[in-house]
């Protein structure tokens, strides 16, 4: 067992190999794209679960150029970093929340977006100056027996302006030709809709949606993929692997598979890091304070991942 990186606490099915990245020249002078989630300057953090966007509005107001429901002005001391959907199959959105202070290298805005129908989602690229972190979505009832899909973005200012894409219902091997193509995920989640309502449609196998940035020159990061066991992720460490987002396989947490695969994006910066599974929300605050800074957040606690510091 390799002590103090990584601790796991149930393990899960076999390792699968999706798509790595080869190794090209850094160039210095930039801060990467997703650094949020491996950047160990000390900066505060705190996380809040199963809110409601005001709250989070509250917290991290939207700029004007955005749609602002809490109707402060643009003055925020926190930003957030990541969300999860809590409740899922109807209008009213809740979300599970992390957020760092806006000091020192983390002294850009963001801003929470929810609610963006699929074509949204891939126009926001269009627009320079900006950069997605997270990616979420969940089946929304439009009318009696008539659910979409609707996402949930957290976008950050990226002065840099780097070159990105959403990924939405991606095949695999979309996603491993892209990445064999020079872009990296920064957000990647896996997802199977035949454990969702019978009256929405079903896809046949695996999806993605996700966040895949230009990995090259000032932005390269060696990164990779997989669907792992607790174990894998254990020798990935010792290897200087670190994850920056851990989930169940099946994203719909009301239907737990016995069998439990997880995937998870890594990044090699040898940088420590933690995951706990199934943690209630005063084990998460015990966690925060004895591994670090909250990095990744799923659901209202069934897997958080901590940097340590």
């Amino acid at each position: 067992m390799i002590a103090k990186r990584f601790y796991f606490a149930t393990g899960c099915v076999a390792l699968v190999l999706l798509a790595h990245i080869p190794r090209m020249p850094a160039v210095q002078g930039a801060e990467l794209a997703g650094y949020e989630f491996f950047d160990k300057t000390p900066v505060d953090s705190f996380h809040v679960l199963d809110t409601t966007p005001d709250v989070i509005f509250d917290i991290a107001p939207n700029p004007p150029m955005f749609v602002n429901p809490s109707g402060k002005k643009d003055e925020q001391q926190y930003r957030i970093i990541d969300i999860a959907i809590t409740k899922t199959w109807t209008s009213k959105w809740r979300f599970s929340a992390v957020f760092v202070k806006r000091e020192s290298k983390f002294d850009r805005k963001s801003w929470l977006l929810y609610d963006l129908t699929e074509d949204q989602v891939h126009q926001l690229p269009l627009v320079p100056g900006w950069i997605a972190i997270d990616i979420e979505y969940t089946w929304v009832p439009i009318s009696p027996g008539n659910n979409e899909r609707r996402y949930a973005v957290v976008l950050v200012e990226c002065p840099e302006k780097y070159d990105w894409m959403v990924l939405t219902e991606a095949s695999p091997g979309t996603v491993a030709n892209l990445t064999r193509r020079e872009w990296r995920p920064i957000d990647l989640d896996s997802y199977d809709d035949s454990l969702w309502p019978d009256n929405i449609p079903k896809v046949e196998d695996h999806r993605y949606n996700g966040i895949l940035v230009e990995n090259s020159g000032p932005n390269y990061l060696e990164t990779t993929y997989l669907m792992c066991t607790g174990d894998d992720i254990d020798a990935l460490a010792a290897a200087g692997w670190q994850a920056i987002d851990v989930q169940q396989l099946h994203t719909n947490v009301a239907h737990f598979h016995p069998d439990q695969e997880y995937h998870a994006v890594f990044v090699r910066t040898g940088n420590w890091f933690w995951v706990r599974k199934n943690s209630s929300p005063d084990e998460l605050k015990e966690w925060e304070a004895t591994y670090g800074r909250m990095i990744d957040l799923k659901d209202t606690g069934s897997a958080a991942t901590f940097l340590h510091p």
